[in-house]
């Protein structure tokens, strides 16, 4: 895996982009240029996965947000195609405004799932617009369990819900695999 790109915007005013190589040096000024700020959004991006994501205690100037691209390996990728969504890379996104946030999950381009919390509701706005039990673990098909399995889970809205879940399940597999450890800066 290899941390391909990664966009911060808003995040105590910073607003960068830049593709990631096998080795990137993150410098600076000591202290404030947002050294440690870049790699403490990662941790909590990454933490995410199997813990609530929090992304509180950042400053922010008006509306903020990560998009962090992983390329994936051989496995995930033929994973991803047996369920029909084929790729080498997968892009996280977390927006963060005044009222909650939103996270979306794309595989090279096309837009997986898009996910929402918002004045304590979670809802999955797409591939289906439903209320859900717990948007605030990113990737966690349990937290994707619609609140009511009405009519909303009827047709091809059900189908490609539950193919969105399947790829939920391999991404999630695959990063917490990994064995992501925090990088500590002296």
């Amino acid at each position: 895996m290899l941390i391909a790109r990664l966009s911060i915007k808003g995040f105590y005013g910073v607003n960068i982009g830049f593709d990631l190589g096998p080795l990137t040096v993150i410098t600076g000024p000591p202290p404030g240029s947002g050294k440690t700020m870049i790699i403490e959004l990662l941790w909590r991006v990454f933490k995410g996965v199997r813990d609530r994501v929090n992304l509180d205690g950042f400053t922010r100037v008006g509306d903020a947000r990560i998009d962090m691209t992983i390329t994936l390996d051989e496995w995930v990728k033929r994973k991803l195609e047996e369920v029909g969504y084929p790729g080498d890379s997968v892009t996280i996104s977390i927006g963060v405004d005044e009222g909650g946030y939103v996270q979306a999950i794309k595989i090279d381009n096309k837009e997986i799932i898009v996910t929402e919390y918002r004045n304590s509701l979670s809802r999955v706005k797409y591939p289906m617009d439903v209320d859900v039990a717990d948007t605030s673990i990113l990737l966690n098909p349990d937290g994707l369990t619609p609140k009511e399995q009405a009519l909303q889970l009827v047709g091809s809205a059900s189908e490609d819900f539950e193919a969105t879940l399947s790829v939920i399940k391999i991404l999630r597999d695959f990063i917490i695999g990994l064995g992501v450890y925090r990088i500590g800066l002296t």
